[in-house]
């Protein structure tokens, strides 16, 4: 019994929001197509206009007026689904009707992206929330015909890989080659200024022991004194060789290499020289110690 009951209230209810639900209609509708076809026409639901092709120079343009069909005063605004779908068997493509004031809608279609191809027109309005009956027209068929506008090809520019439709082979213009330029070689006369330059501390150096009487005898006393002295003046004079290179051919990262290696060989020959020069001195006054008591003793 209460199953009964239940299905009886179910029925009612449904058959309540069937009877509740309100008719659409049209005030207007009215299909306009201008550009290259012309065409206009006044249309009645469920009058269907004859066929009429749209190509890409034209503009067509739909308004309509949407009311209930039971009361033409009551307009319709803002309903929730309102299309335009131009659709066949391969393709459906739908477009957004847009709302204007008292219940019109309208429309504007310019240069689609669509197949040439035969599409029927139709218009689809409905609104679950405000309980009214979807409304479905066919309105007409319409036959795209878009047509590419000719490119004229330069022969002087190479096609994109888009634009040919065969092997993309053509012949590239031609590159003009620029060489760099030869880097300014520095002034030889300048460098050897500069090599000379560099000689005359030394010459007053010699110049200025042998005035002043030094003897130089004592660089030199054995064969370990004679190997790291010479070894350490030329590790002086290769440091100039490279600072005259710098002048002539070698840049500012090579040189300081180069100054950085011959640091360290330099440093070590002269901590040997002077490591010679304080065994012989400690010698000396050992030897002067020696002597000293030797005379005291005999005194």
């Amino acid at each position: 019994m209460k199953q009964f009951a239940f299905i009886t209230f179910a029925v009612l209810l449904l058959l309540q929001n069937v009877l509740c639900q309100k008719e659409l209609a049209f005030d207007f509708f009215k299909v306009k197509l201008h550009g290259e076809n012309n065409v206009a026409k006044r249309l009645t639901y469920p009058e269907v206009m004859e066929k009429f092709t749209f190509s890409n120079m034209d503009n067509l343009e739909i308004t309509l007026k949407l009311v209930e069909k039971d009361n033409s005063e009551k307009t319709i605004s803002n309903i929730e689904q309102a299309m335009v779908y131009l659709s066949n068997e391969k393709s459906q493509n739908s477009f957004v009707l847009e709302a204007l004031n008292d219940g019109k809608y309208r429309i504007s279609l310019k240069d689609l992206t669509l197949d040439n191809n035969e599409y029927s027109l139709i218009a689809r309005f409905s609104s679950p929330s405000n309980d009214y009956i979807p409304l479905e027209y066919t309105f007409g068929n319409v036959d795209v015909k878009y047509t590419v506008a000719e490119k004229k090809v330069d022969p002087n520019k190479a096609p994109t890989l888009l634009e040919s439709e065969g092997p993309n082979f053509y012949p590239k213009p031609d590159q003009p080659h620029i060489f760099k330029p030869e880097p300014k070689q520095k002034s030889k006369l300048f460098a050897k200024f500069v090599f000379v330059l560099m000689l005359v501390p030394w010459a007053f150096l010699i110049f200025t022991w042998s005035k002043i009487g030094i003897n130089i005898n004592g660089l030199f006393y054995n064969n370990k004194t004679l190997i790291y002295g010479v070894l350490f003046i030329l590790s002086l004079c290769s440091i100039i060789t490279i600072l005259v290179l710098f002048f002539i051919k070698l840049n500012l990262f090579q040189t300081l290499g180069a100054l950085g290696i011959a640091s360290i060989y330099t440093s070590i020959l002269g901590h040997l020289v002077l490591r010679q020069k304080a065994d012989k001195r400690s010698s000396e006054r050992k030897n002067k110690s020696a002597k000293k008591e030797k005379d005291t003793k005999s005194n």
